[in-house]
């Protein structure tokens, strides 16, 4: 039950209609800016979530050609094969289920995997706001669910979903649905869920996956008081906690902002700090996985599958948290040390097995070990006319160097003056011999500047002098076993 496949055209930029195939698992778009990449997850969004009101850009304003029409998977080798696409019906999405719905066959909620969108734009981070129309000013968790994804909106989201189900627990067992102390107790494992997640990507930083409610010395007499918020926001800037390594670093500051020894007992490096201490990228990644599951477990109406013991439930396959479910995120890499990049994939697979995820990045360590038919290059002509293709190959033990190189469109990954430089430098030696003697040795020496330049990485003991030391020494132990080798063979 996931998307294979999508055509596209007539919604900019892409004019020219593109047709790509969808790994069951794995989708990464790259190419330059401009290119598409964020316009892909839009269309996406937009037929399986509805378009937003009030979209940065829209994307049919008003022409419902440009709506796409979502056929299921049985339809797309006669639609890509046996006839050109037909443009003026629309762009084309292909499910592997039929889920997506037909003309004779309407579309059933419960058939739907669970749809998640994060943009490019992590609002409301670093720091957490109050809004009151989400939050505890009458708003639902509904409400906040169906609201852009924010610090703000998961928090408030997380908060009511507890406070919801606590609240509707006689009346939910009078009818006979599932026991709200058992939806309680899958939504502490959908924050444990996503608190591992992220630990797997954060673990220099994160001490322990659980999330907690953070509570501030008990003898404060005042909420917590924070340079960035006025009071009304302190409640939900400091609710959520996680227990951290980062605890020295948070050593100075008042003791308003200190976590009650008593409560917590006295392990140093291991009390919560409130989320909003954290990094960015620490902070960002908790928030948008919480995110993630905070939608999925509300999505499949926090379904256990079986009656179980909620704290190990791995085993159980047809659990919330192993169903389908879409992840539409635009730059994955935002905020986060390459190491984290190289993570977040990986992570994401482990522990959401059902999930499909759909990710733009300009990161090659995102891109890095990842498998054939993952990657979907995007590339723009002089003309400003959008190309697509799907690497076939797998981009497992390729270097930086050759990711930027060969899928990236990087020919020189280097500084600008030095690209330049080496640019120049082929262009003379492509021209070749000049006929007049003095033009001739003005290209010569030229030449011998732009080497110059091009190699101050090697005189000046930069990582191209690294990379050739490393060659000269495994160069010389070749030899020597050679050499060694050949005396053994003589005698």
């Amino acid at each position: 039950m996931h998307l294979t496949g999508i055509e596209l055209g007539g919604v900019p930029p892409f004019t020219d209609p593109i047709t790509l195939r969808f790994d069951e698992r794995v989708n990464v778009f790259i190419g330059p800016n401009a290119s598409g990449k964020s316009r892909i997850l839009e269309v996406v969004k937009d037929e399986l979530l509805g378009p937003e009101e009030n979209a940065k850009r829209p994307i049919s304003d008003g022409h419902e050609h440009l709506r796409a029409t979502l056929v299921s998977d049985d339809v797309f080798d006669e639609i890509t094969g046996s006839r050109p696409p037909d443009w003026a019906r629309g762009n084309y999405l292909f499910a592997s289920e039929d889920w997506l719905g037909t003309d004779t066959r309407p579309i059933v909620n419960s058939e739907k995997p669970a749809v998640i969108y994060v943009g490019s734009i992590r609002e409301g981070l670093p720091g957490l706001s109050y809004e009151p129309e989400t939050g505890d000013d009458g708003g639902t968790s509904e409400k906040a669910l169906n609201s852009p994804f924010s610090g703000t909106s998961t928090n408030c989201a997380f908060m009511l979903l507890g406070k919801e189900l606590r609240a509707l627990g006689v009346e939910l067992r009078l009818k006979g649905e599932v026991s709200p102390f058992k939806k309680l107790a899958e939504l502490r494992y959908a924050e444990r869920l996503a608190g591992s997640c992220s630990q797997e990507i954060c673990n220099e930083v994160i001490r322990d996956p659980k999330l907690e409610r953070f509570i501030p010395d008990r003898y404060a007499l005042d909420r917590i008081r924070d340079p960035h918020g006025d009071l009304n926001d302190i409640g939900a800037q400091h609710s959520i906690g996680i227990r951290t390594t980062d605890k020295p670093n948070f050593d100075s500051f008042s003791s308003l902002e200190q976590p009650d020894q008593l409560l917590y007992g006295n392990v140093k490096d291991a009390i919560p700090i409130p989320i909003p201490h954290l990094s960015s990228g620490t902070e960002g990644t908790l928030l948008w996985i919480l995110w993630l599951a905070l939608k999925v477990v509300h999505h499949y109406n926090f379904d256990s599958g079986t009656e179980r013991d909620p704290q190990n439930h791995s085993d159980f396959k047809d659990s919330w948290d192993k169903k389908p479910a879409i992840l539409l995120i635009d730059e994955i890499e935002n905020h986060l040390h390459p190491t984290w990049q190289r993570r977040v994939i990986p992570a994401l697979l482990e522990n959401f097995p059902g999930l499909q995820i759909f990710a733009t990045t300009h990161s090659p360590f995102v891109v890095a070990g990842l498998k054939a038919g993952q990657v979907h290059v995007l590339k723009r002509d002089e003309n400003g006319v959008v190309s697509a293709s799907t690497e076939q190959r797998d981009v497992i033990g390729w270097t930086m160097d050759e990711i930027l190189r060969g899928m990236m469109g990087v020919d020189d990954p280097t500084d600008e003056d030095t690209a330049n430089a080496a640019k120049e430098l082929r262009q003379l030696r492509n021209e070749g011999p000049r006929v007049d003697e003095k033009a001739e040795d003005a290209r010569q020496q030229r030449m011998l500047e732009l080497r110059a330049m091009v190699d101050r990485d090697l005189l000046a003991g930069g990582p191209l002098a690294a990379q050739r030391e490393l060659f000269e020494r495994n160069l010389a132990e070749i030899l020597e076993e050679h050499r060694k080798a050949q005396g053994l063979n003589q005698d």
